[in-house]
């Protein structure tokens, strides 16, 4: 088992959102744990900002919750609801790759040129 990553400032954005919603939602740490296939432990350390987000973990928690990938890195203005996800996400997940893809071939032949 890999080590914990070290939190930024958007991991803890993240973990707030994913608390916000479980508690909106009226979840017990445990059970949102069930439902995501995930130690209690782990979700603590999300929701508390002490280890970042894979990509995968991203879309994974999004998907198993029902709720936006959107929401959960950008969040949106105090008040609003979560976004219902309202696209496959498995879509979402392959043009956000795609699209990386995309910008590291650019990256590539930038770093080429100098």
């Amino acid at each position: 088992m890999a080590g914990k990553r070290k939190a930024t400032n958007i991991s803890t954005a993240i973990g707030l959102r994913i608390k916000k919603f479980r508690k909106k939602m009226q979840l017990k740490g445990v059970d949102c744990s069930k439902i995501l296939g995930i130690p209690p432990s782990r979700l603590s350390d999300w929701e508390s900002g002490q280890t970042s987000f894979t990509a995968d973990q991203i879309f994974m928690i999004a998907e198993k919750l029902k709720i936006s990938p959107t929401w959960l890195l950008a969040g949106q203005e105090a008040g609003e609801d979560s976004p219902p996800l309202d696209v496959d996400i498995h879509t979402v997940k392959k043009l956000l790759q795609d699209g990386i893809e995309i910008l590291d071939g650019v990256a590539r032949k930038q770093a080429t040129k100098e």
